[in-house]
């Protein structure tokens, strides 16, 4: 009898402990803001609307925009409308051309001949300019564009453009690559990520300068190269594969976040002053930082995401087959059966690039059953 009652007992107290276990990992798990991606209850599916069914794989770039579709070829840009309607095409005569889509803008870049063509959404050239020296790359940022040259043969030089085609300012580094660059809201600053190779071991800096080539400062970075910097507001945002710091205007640290993993993808959410970031480590997390550098979302993902885009405050990942969307939560969980390249992501729409083709989707309702 007494026997009875110890195992009894000993039961009782095994569910007690088992609970109180269980109540302290989800208090963790709310305080950390730590959600299981899968555990979701998604309210929201893609429905097509139509489709283009043209070989992607032939193609080497693409961008989306509220009433276009641009393709790029290795001799040809073509825009398309969301029928499918072929709106204007326009042969690429530079040879190994590089093509940058920036938010009003087109920009073909004759690296060899020293030349940017211009031009706007319907194909029109609206300015050039001829460098007469070869040119690295070009990319815009803000209202400006930015563009990538040598300084005699070995210095890199940073020419920065307004989108009128007038040249505002230019950098020459003394030490150095350039690898990318941002320009502050007031037009006066230029953030410069530079990989220096003077010395035995490869050294990573941020570099600040103002827009006519004065260096205001520098920052080395130990043991790590910095893949993304980026101006938020008046504030510097430096990542690498596994940290991410915030400075002030004037190098002051305001915080630094290690990343147990590597980052696989970052987006900077400039509206709601918020940074996305998408890491792996022994499993994947999307995480969501405020400016303040606290974590105000933190969710398990699957294993095959690899892409963050955003709109509006939406979030939406995307793996090889798989399309989610989240705002406070999941509300979309849809598979596709093609391999996806890209996604663009309107007010009204998902427009989802395949190999095989373009699909124009519609967020909807799921059906109550």
């Amino acid at each position: 009898m007494r026997d009875s009652r110890t195992k009894r007992h000993s039961k009782r107290l095994q569910f007690f402990v088992l609970l109180f276990f269980l109540l302290i990992l989800i208090a963790s798990s709310k305080m950390f803001n730590i959600d299981r991606l899968l555990l979701n209850n998604s309210t929201k599916t893609l429905e097509l609307m139509s489709s283009m069914n043209i070989d992607m794989s032939k193609y080497s770039g693409i961008k989306i925009y509220d009433d276009a579709i641009l393709i790029v070829s290795s001799n040809k840009i073509i825009s398309l409308d969301y029928n499918g309607t072929v709106k204007w095409k326009k042969d690429i005569k530079a040879i190994n051309p590089i093509v940058r889509f920036g938010m009003h803008n087109i920009y073909i870049l004759d690296s060899i001949n020293g030349q940017v063509v211009t031009l706007d959404l319907n194909g029109e050239e609206i300015w050039r300019y001829d460098f007469k020296k070869s040119i690295e790359d070009i990319i815009e940022k803000g209202d400006c564009l930015i563009v990538f040259t040598k300084a005699g043969e070995k210095k890199d030089q940073i020419n920065i453009f307004d989108l009128k085609g007038d040249l505002v300012g230019n950098i020459i580094l003394e030490q150095g690559i350039a690898l990318d660059c941002d320009i502050s809201n007031d037009k006066k600053k230029v953030l410069i990520n530079v990989l220096d190779l003077s010395d035995e071991k490869i050294k990573s800096k941020v570099a600040l300068y103002s827009i006519n080539g004065y260096e205001i400062w520098e920052q080395d970075v130990e043991n790590d190269i910095i893949s993304k910097i980026n101006f938020i507001d008046d504030k510097i945002l430096s990542v690498t594969k596994s940290d991410i710091k915030l400075l002030n205007s004037k190098q002051k640290l305001l915080w630094d976040r290690g990343i147990d993993g590597e980052i696989i993808d970052l987006n900077i959410d400039i509206e709601n002053k918020q940074i996305i970031l998408l890491y792996t480590g022994n499993k994947k997390y999307l995480e969501v930082i405020s400016i303040n550098g606290r974590t105000k979302m933190k969710k398990e993902v699957d294993k095959n995401i690899k892409k963050i885009y955003i709109r509006d405050s939406n979030i939406y990942l995307v793996g090889d087959k798989k399309i989610y969307g989240i705002s406070k939560d999941v509300f979309l969980d849809y598979n596709i059966s093609e391999k996806i390249k890209s996604v663009g992501v309107l007010k009204d729409k998902l427009i989802v690039i395949t190999n095989e083709g373009i699909k124009i989707m519609k967020l909807v309702n799921l059906k109550s059953n």
